[in-house]
């Protein structure tokens, strides 16, 4: 919304959803566009990227600590904050880790 704003206009949102399926289904449909994560847009829509300075995106890892995790999940647990944490992979252009960070 910032971004906009800061671009002299301010969206009109009809619809707000989390579910993005539903979301892009309504856009499927011709009932407007939508602002999403490029991973869930896939080959079945025009697309427009922005990449401004300032624009971020929090992901958040949840998961249950009152049940004992299967060796699988630990273990992807495990490599998701190796990662976020500039383990030996590389991070995006642009992302940076908020794991240590003080929230």
């Amino acid at each position: 919304m910032n971004a906009c704003l800061g671009e002299g206009f301010e969206p009109l949102f009809a619809i707000e959803g989390g579910e993005m399926d539903a979301v892009l289904e309504l856009v499927q449909a011709g009932l407007g566009l939508a602002v999403v994560p490029s991973t869930v847009v896939g080959t079945r829509f025009r697309r427009t990227q922005v990449t401004e300075p300032g624009l971020s995106r929090v992901v958040r890892l949840a998961y249950r600590r009152d049940v004992e995790h299967p060796r699988a999940v630990r273990a992807l647990q495990e490599a998701i904050l190796h990662f976020l944490a500039g383990g030996t992979a590389r991070l995006p252009p642009g992302t940076r880790s908020l794991v240590g960070a003080s929230r």
